[in-house]
This record gives structure tokens, C-alpha cells and sequence, in this order.
């Protein structure tokens, strides 16, 4: 018998068939009948809580400052993430926008109070940051600009925007 909870609601999706393939990969059917069955629901829930978790640690692992969010946020202004279901690519280039960004408009960081050698530094240490610490910033801007509360309030802490 399935936990539910009265705030579960039911979701429903379609998927590529090798992200399907992996799921699947996940699950099991009972050992005996004192055992669930682990399906795909679940598989999807445990991935899922495994990587936001991972996400949230590996943001506070970056240690950017405000600033830093808000001009990260600011240069990749949510459009760059759709580029394509292989967010992989766009993540190997938040550096390089970064970088872009002051070298086409000197100054850029200003509104951030960050000097074009502090948005420099910037774009060397996420060039040089390890994969999980990329994916959980393009988590944050992504939640950023859904107008999530959270990762709004991480830049902007006294509600201004």
C-alpha cells in the first residue's frame, strides 16, 4: 500500500524514453508480501528530493555573496536555460557569460556594487567549480525567475527588487 499524503497531488508527464529508461532502472517490484513494491513514483520522488537537497548544498557551497546571485541571475535573465532538454551545455558557459558581460559593457556590475575585477574573479571560480556546484546555480536562477520567494529573498532580503 502506497503512502499518500492530503497534500500529494497527482502529476502527470511525459518523458523521453531514455529518462524512462533510468527511472525504471530504479525500481523494484516486492520480495515477499511483507515488501512494496518501489515504482516509478517513487523512483521519481527519491531522485528528485535527492536533488534538491544536493542542489541546496552545493549552493551554499559556491558562497557567492548577494551580489554575485543577483548579477549571475542578471546575465543569464532565464532565457540561456532553455536552450535545448541538454541543460548539460549551458552549464559548461555560465562562466563565459559571466566573463562576456564585462568585457562587452564595462562597469556591468555596478548596480551589483561588484568592480569589473570582482566579476572576473567571479567567472574564474565558477569556470573552475565543480559540475554540481553549476547545476544547483542554474537551479537558483531558474527558481529566481519563476519568482520563486526564496530565491528571491536571497538577493533581495528586505523585499526591494
Amino acid at each position: 500500500m502506497e503512502r499518500t499524503m492530503a497534500s500529494d497531488r497527482p502529476v502527470s508527464l511525459r518523458l523521453p524514453s531514455d529518462l524512462l529508461e533510468q527511472i525504471d532502472r530504479r525500481t523494484r517490484k516486492p520480495d515477499d508480501a511483507n515488501d512494496r513494491e518501489y515504482g516509478r513514483a517513487d523512483a521519481i520522488r527519491g531522485a528528485l528530493n535527492r536533488y534538491y537537497e544536493t542542489c541546496r548544498r552545493h549552493l551554499a557551497r559556491l558562497g557567492l555573496s548577494r551580489s554575485e546571485l543577483g548579477l549571475v541571475c542578471e546575465v543569464l535573465n532565464g532565457g540561456m536555460l532553455g536552450w535545448s532538454d541538454d541543460r548539460s551545455a549551458a552549464l559548461t558557459v555560465v562562466w563565459a557569460e559571466i566573463a562576456d558581460a564585462v568585457q562587452l559593457h564595462p562597469g556591468y556590475g555596478k548596480q551589483w556594487d561588484l568592480s569589473d575585477d570582482a566579476v572576473n574573479d567571479l567567472a574564474r571560480r565558477l569556470q573552475a567549480a565543480p559540475y554540481a556546484d553549476l547545476v544547483a546555480l542554474v537551479d537558483f536562477v531558474e527558481r529566481f525567475w519563476a519568482d520563486d520567494p526564496e530565491a528571491t529573498k536571497a538577493i533581495y532580503p528586505d523585499g526591494e527588487s
